[in-house]
């Protein structure tokens, strides 16, 4: 299960290359995390994963993401991270249902 989170997390590979949004991420950064969790969700996040790349965006500066990300790339879990990434899944899962 941590390997197949560990997964979801290192897809969410930086780029620099693009523009960045009102919260200081590259396009292609807030793209990749959308796509990681697609590809986790098998596609059918129904704006699960939009909402959670919201949440790590209002949670985290993209300095602090960068760091998040080097850290799992590197094979160390950031547990804060992975307890928020958790929550995320939880609440956004509850404002799409509505609960």
């Amino acid at each position: 299960m941590n390997n197949t989170r560990n997964l979801f997390f290192i897809t969410l590979i930086i780029v620099f290359t693009a523009c960045k949004n009102e919260n200081g991420y590259p396009k292609a950064v807030v793209d990749n995390i959308v796509n990681g969790c697609k590809r986790q969700a098998r596609g059918n996040d129904g704006g699960l994963c939009d909402c959670m790349a919201e949440k790590v965006q209002e949670k985290y500066t993209y300095e602090e993401f960068k760091e998040v990300e080097n850290k799992m790339a590197s094979g160390k879990q950031d547990k804060a991270f992975m307890e928020f990434a958790e929550w995320a899944k939880n609440e956004c899962g509850a404002e799409i249902t509505g609960d």
